[in-house]
């Protein structure tokens, strides 16, 4: 199940607060790299909310921003708003806004680079609110720059349908194994949960969303900054 865009939900209240979670998080994610360059990933919708607030330090804290919408009528429909026009024309140097789906893990795509790799952290929220089927997990999961962190949200109600789903999600087993099949599948490829949160903006589509850190490759004993745990992290491979 793919749950149906509509404006309203940017101005829900349980929205809203989870927007505020993501906004922290990204907030920390900037204060941990400050001044290193870095790249902020995301579906802005049709409100632009969140990155209307990282555009304001953007060239500050050396942060690009990518922003993808794979929904023709929306992409459009913000093209032809004059306020997002401005937004996208004032912020050119920083802000990149084409009609796409989200990349995976370590990708980005805009007119001026095209289809290329990306080095730097990564702040990605992948911001689904559908059914997590295998190939949105494997594109979440995926390994990129260190310190990168990653915010999944997915529809986490039972779903009848058994197509393009981990094996661990069928026989009506979806709901119950979404968060600890995340946590494993996440946790295989080197990241570590920062925090899980659910909520809904309608008593019929309860979602789940996750964050995760990429741990980096050096030992080190240190207190992560965006989860508040004490970390043993492993030694460098030459």
């Amino acid at each position: 199940m793919n749950t149906s865009y509509s404006p309203s939900i940017e101005k829900n209240n349980e929205k809203i607060k989870a927007r505020h979670m993501v906004a922290g998080l990204e907030a920390q994610f900037e204060k941990m790299l400050k001044g290193k360059e870095k790249a902020f990933v995301g579906l802005p919708a049709t409100g632009f909310n969140l990155e209307r607030h990282i555009l304001k330090r953007a060239r500050q804290e050396n942060i690009k921003l990518f922003c993808y919408e794979a929904n023709r009528n929306v992409y459009w429909d913000n093209m032809e708003t004059p306020r997002v026009n401005r937004l996208l024309d004032q912020n050119r140097d920083v802000l990149s806004y084409v009609e796409l789906p989200l990349p995976e893990n370590g990708y980005v795509e805009s007119p001026a680079t095209g289809r290329a790799k990306y080095t730097n952290p990564m702040f990605i929220w992948r911001d689904y609110c559908g059914v997590a089927n295998t190939e949105r997990i494997e594109e979440s999961t995926r390994q990129c720059a260190p310190h990168s962190v990653v915010v999944v949200t997915f529809y986490a109600k039972s779903i009848r349908h058994n197509k393009n789903v981990p094996m661990e999600f069928k026989h009506g087993y979806y709901a119950s194994n979404l968060e600890p099949h995340l946590l494993e599948r996440f946790g295989e490829q080197g990241w570590i949960n920062i925090w899980s949160h659910r909520y809904s903006t309608n008593p019929y589509s309860p979602m789940l969303m996750m964050a995760f850190r990429l741990i980096d490759g050096r030992r080190t004993v240190s207190v992560d900054l965006l989860t508040g745990c004490m970390l043993i992290l492993p030694k460098e491979q030459k």
